[in-house]
């Protein structure tokens, strides 16, 4: 399966991005060729902490794993890339992340880091997530700042990769507070009257 030619090479997406049009639904056996795509691009295999990989290798990592939940991140029913969060014990997860080339550089990356980090603390009680991000990968590092990611290490290992983690307080009401696709969050609840 390729990126749908909407997002080929040369076009621009329509701006600007906002997190409530953006989906996440589990990936499946039918999408294994996209996340072989995306996840071999030349960019993500660069800044990869494992190089390519082979189509049985993703099927293996992605889909055969309990500890790991793979997501295909759609706009208007098309995909843009995926989230993948690998459960790392209780309550902290990390994630990983690759967005269809033709789409970077363009304001999404924000929106889908928000998204599934969310999304992922609702429905596996994540209340940390990690990232780790090569040190050259500039834009990456500012996505995920943006998306509200904080530097965890001050400085990098001898593997030129920096931690970030979010930290979610309690991740359903998070979700529901910030997660337009969920409806507004109730109101607060007003102090009982005073006699």
């Amino acid at each position: 399966m390729r990126i749908p030619a909407l997002w080929g090479a040369g076009a621009r997406a329509p701006k600007p991005y906002r997190r409530d049009v953006l989906r996440l639904r589990a990936a499946t056996e039918a999408d294994l060729p996209l996340l072989v795509e995306l996840r071999n691009d030349p960019a993500s295999v660069r800044f990869s902490k494992r190089g390519a990989l082979s189509a049985g290798a993703v099927a293996r990592d992605y889909l055969g794993r309990s500890d790991k939940h793979a997501y295909v991140v759609e706009r208007a029913g098309v995909p843009v890339g995926y989230a993948v969060f690998e459960t790392l014990g209780g309550d902290r997860g990390e994630i990983s992340i690759a967005l269809a080339p033709a789409l970077r550089g363009q304001g999404l990356a924000r929106p889908l880091i928000e998204t599934a980090s969310l999304r992922a603390a609702e429905l596996h009680g994540f209340e940390v997530i990690l990232a780790e991000i090569d040190v050259a990968n500039t834009p990456s590092r500012r996505a995920f700042r943006a998306a509200g990611y904080r530097l965890a290490d001050a400085a990098p290992g001898e593997s030129g990769l920096e931690r970030y983690e979010l930290r979610v307080a309690s991740p359903r009401s998070a979700v529901a507070r910030r997660d337009p696709a969920r409806g507004p969050a109730p109101p607060p609840r007003a102090p009982p009257p005073r006699d």
